[in-house]
């Protein structure tokens, strides 16, 4: 019984974080962009001992379709969305997450 209220408690304070992260408003399309997918590469360097030691490094970036929306109090939001909902919606029509 105590587990079952324990597990209770967790998925109910879950879904309390869950529900206040999609609620985010979403607000006019002020602008699309599709940032494709790429690699880069650089050199993080530190000090280890007195001596500096530098590494290669790889960043991956996934291909993004982003749009810029402005909510009602003025605040602007951005988000990655399906390619066929970026298809689908034009700069000017409202945007809901």
């Amino acid at each position: 019984m105590k587990a079952r209220l324990v597990l209770l408690t967790l998925l109910l304070a879950g879904g309390g974080v869950l529900s206040a992260c999609s609620s985010e408003s979403g607000g006019t399309i002020v602008e699309k962009e599709y940032e494709a997918a790429g690699v880069s590469h650089g050199t993080k360097c530190s000090r280890v001992n007195g001596k500096k030691k530098c590494t290669s490094t790889t960043k991956r970036k996934s291909a993004c379709y982003e749009i810029d929306f402005q909510r009602k109090d003025g605040s602007e939001g951005e988000a990655c969305v399906t390619k066929d909902e970026y298809d689908r919606l034009n700069v000017g029509d409202t945007y809901k997450p």
